[in-house]
Formats: structure tokens, C-alpha cells, sequence
């Protein structure tokens, strides 16, 4: 089912617009984006972050054709009301799945071959950029940021963007 925006949403998506040129980026690109800049209110999201219209297709495909979403945290997976998502865990089968990573640093350095997508949104100063970049050099199709900052509502917004766009 589409996503239907609210008059208000609709309105801070013009809003974003008229701050940030999206209007250069791949649909997919875009649509994540913007979600970001509009669940954050920060429009310097938009060069931040490290995504790719290929990684994030496959993890659109994967999610059309009912991929499990799994996530490293309730509130990522309570933010992500259309789907169920399954919680990480040491046994988790990743293969094929939308793995949304929000808070657990640790999480960034698992394997995560085979996975369709890897969101990579865990924020703080201590080992969570070099978790990122490790992750961005593991080769996974991953969508993450150049800077520590992050949190669940990204990685959940992330999610929900694919989910709709």
C-alpha cells in the first residue's frame, strides 16, 4: 500500500525542498534522503551520508518481495509499523534479509555477507565511525554516514523510506 503523506509532512517535505537540492540524486537516493533530513530536521544529513541507488534498490527488492527486516533494537523495530521485524541475535540468518542497525556499534562488525542491505545508523564518539567504515569496506551493500553521529530513529527512517518510496 502506498504511503500517504499527511498535510503536515507534506508541507515539511516542501519546506526541506526549498533548503536542500535534492532534485540531482537518484530516486532511491532522494527518497531516503529526504526522510532523513525530514525525521531529523537537519538538512546537513544530505552530505553525510554514504548510499548508492544499486545497494539501496537491492534492499528495496528484497523488502517487495518480504524480506525479513531485522534490527538491533525494539525502538528501531517499534518505529517500523508496516512490517514486523525480527531482533539481532548471535543465531540471526541474515541471508537475503534488511538488517537496520541503530544504536549496537559492536553489531557493525559482524558478517554480514549475503545480506540484501546493512542500514548503519549507531552514534557516539567511541568506535562508532570506525565501526561505519569498517562495515562500508566489509563490500555488503550498506547505506550509513561519514560522521559518529546516528540513532535508531535514522536506521528506522531508513527503513521506512525503502518501505515506501
Amino acid at each position: 500500500m502506498p504511503h500517504r503523506a499527511h498535510p503536515i509532512e507534506q508541507e515539511s517535505i516542501r519546506i526541506l525542498r526549498s533548503r536542500v537540492d535534492t532534485s540531482g540524486l537518484s530516486p532511491l537516493v532522494k527518497a531516503v534522503t529526504e526522510r532523513l533530513v525530514h525525521t531529523t530536521a537537519d538538512p546537513t544529513w544530505a552530505a553525510e551520508l554514504i548510499a548508492d541507488e544499486e545497494s539501496l534498490a537491492a534492499g528495496k527488492r528484497a523488502l517487495e518481495a518480504g524480506a525479513t527486516i531485522i534490527t538491533d533494537t525494539r525502538m528501531v523495530a517499534a518505529g517500523i509499523t508496516s512490517r514486523s521485524p525480527e531482533l539481532l541475535d548471535p543465531s540471526s540468518d541474515h541471508a537475503g534479509a534488511v538488517v537496520a542497525i541503530g544504536t549496537d556499534i559492536a553489531a557493525c562488525h559482524r558478517d554480514f555477507t549475503g545480506a540484501a542491505l546493512v542500514i548503519a545508523f549507531p552514534a557516539g564518539f567511541v568506535g562508532a565511525l570506525d565501526a561505519k567504515r569498517a562495515l562500508v569496506a566489509s563490500g555488503v551493500p550498506v547505506l550509513t554516514n561519514r560522521t559518529d553521529r546516528g540513532g535508531f530513529a535514522l536506521a528506522t527512517a531508513a527503513v521506512n523510506a525503502l518501505l515506501y518510496a
